[in-house]
């Protein structure tokens, strides 16, 4: 293993004067990948709870090696790393902010591109990777590490400001993993109410919600809602909160000024709790017939709910005080829902394997963005980030799916490849996904019981994320 001259001529990088946390998150995590001193492609604290993709940065340091030694290195290395329509890059910085921003270009290409003996940096990947993102799965505080049976079912995500990463699961376990991967709680949190969890949400004050769907002797044994503050306390009594209608709590969403809401699919009622957990919604929460069991929610800027019904392929905006709720088509089984910066609504299809898209006015723009069950096959989890991307997260197709943002010239364009992002990191049911200010990825893994990060993929967002995404 030796060290490499990486040629910094004309490159920029950094972040907003406003996003020092994610800039020192990112930082951190760098000094994980590789040590800056060395050149190794490991750096001296990465966790024991998760696997390096060395394979990877090496074979990227070597590439950027061949340019170093020869002009034609350079030359081949610029031309492979720069997306049709945009100027080559003069300087290596450039050449691998490019190959950042589309890891899944050229990806042959560039493998070819390797020395086939005597390469500096070593192992690399025997054969050419799916693509260049670069993941770390990891597993500890009571996920993913065989006791129980059970532990292995993470389920919902969250991020607070400090970019530590909150994760429930389906077994009564809520843990909390640093920047860096690492687990804070090593047998995770537990009590309170906690129990089958499918969701999770931080709140302004840094607190950390959690739907439980079926709370054993609670609630009649139809759930209720779990707080723990941000070292892990509970702060909702032994039970959790029950009150207001709730009946298997399936999904939560908090506004900026703290306004819980909540679907409920034990009842097909919508439930919202104040900061303190305090019925807002009334005694049974708010009632309509255009409540189909209803499995996600996502709040918008003028702080509507929109909640995605299961139940009759429908989505329903619904006014902070029940007085107004309009109910617009979607199709096949909504499952997620997010709302980006311009107020458009984006809803994650799991039957009917697309991705649809609401004005905010309920407006249809698309009935479901598809690509024939390539890379998008039973969507799960959907997220948007700092430009307006959004990026789904895949149950049955086991990756990640790009797509443009309502901005863009053609919405719903898929930006990632054809077999989606990071198809070659185990995923087996990819469940949830969250961007943080340092533009990771964070997806669970239901099945294999991991938290897997994909490293720089996304732009950035504000954290916690309270209504549409906002640019730390």
């Amino acid at each position: 293993m030796g060290t490499c001259s990486v040629l910094w001529h004309g490159g920029n990088l950094g972040a907003s004067s406003t996003n020092a946390q994610g800039l020192a998150n990112a930082v951190a995590t760098v000094a994980n990948l590789a040590n800056l001193t060395t050149g190794a492609s490991l750096g001296a604290t990465f966790p024991t709870t998760g696997v390096s993709p060395a394979a990877k940065i090496n074979a990227v340091a070597d590439l950027l090696n061949n340019c170093t030694a020869t002009a034609s290195g350079c030359g081949a290395l610029f031309s492979a790393t720069t997306p049709n329509g945009v100027t080559a890059p003069n300087n290596t910085l450039d050449a691998v902010l490019n190959l950042v921003r589309n890891p899944g270009s050229n990806v042959a290409t560039l493998f070819a591109q390797l020395p086939a003996s005597g390469a500096p940096f070593t192992p690399v990947p025997p054969a050419a990777p799916a693509d260049w993102t670069l993941y770390i799965s990891y597993h500890g505080g009571g996920i993913g590490d065989g006791a129980p049976t059970d532990s292995k079912s993470p389920s919902g995500l969250g991020v607070d400001a400090a970019g530590n990463v909150w994760v429930s699961t389906y077994s009564g376990i809520v843990t909390e993993f640093s920047t860096t991967g690492t687990p804070l709680f090593p047998s995770g949190i537990t009590g309170g109410g906690l129990s089958h969890s499918d969701a999770l949400a931080v709140d302004p004050q840094g607190d950390i919600w959690v739907p439980d769907g079926a709370s054993a002797g609670v609630n009649g044994g139809f759930g209720s809602v779990t707080e723990l503050g941000s070292s892990g306390q509970v702060l909702s009594g032994a039970t959790g909160y029950s009150a207001g209608g709730i009946s298997y709590p399936t999904a939560i969403a908090i506004d900026e000024n703290g306004t819980v809401w909540i679907p409920d699919y034990g009842n097909s009622r919508v439930t919202l709790l104040s900061s303190s957990g305090q019925p807002l919604s009334g005694t049974n929460g708010y009632e309509s017939l255009q409540f189909s069991f209803p499995l996600a929610v996502a709040l918008d800027s003028n702080h509507y709910g929109w909640v995605a019904n299961f139940g009759n392929d429908t989505v329903s905006k619904v006014s902070a005080d029940g007085s107004q709720i309009a109910s617009f088509p979607s199709v096949g089984g909504p499952d997620g829902i997010a709302v980006d910066q311009r107020g458009y609504v984006w809803v994650a299809n799991q039957i009917g394997n697309s991705i649809t898209e609401l004005a905010n006015d309920g407006t249809v723009v698309s009935s479901g963005y598809s690509d024939n069950k390539a890379s998008i096959l039973a969507p799960q989890g959907i997220a948007i980030d700092g430009s307006g991307h959004v990026w789904v997260a895949n149950l049955h197709s086991h990756t990640i799916t790009e797509l443009a943002g309502s901005a863009a010239a053609s919405p719903g364009a898929i930006l990632s490849p054809t077999a989606g992002y990071a198809s070659d990191a185990g995923f087996t049911e990819a469940y949830a996904v969250v961007v943080d200010a340092s533009g990771n990825l964070w997806v669970t893994d239901f099945n294999n019981g991991t938290l897997t990060e994909i490293v720089g993929l996304a732009t950035p967002v504000k954290t916690p994320v309270l209504g549409p995404p906002q640019t730390p």
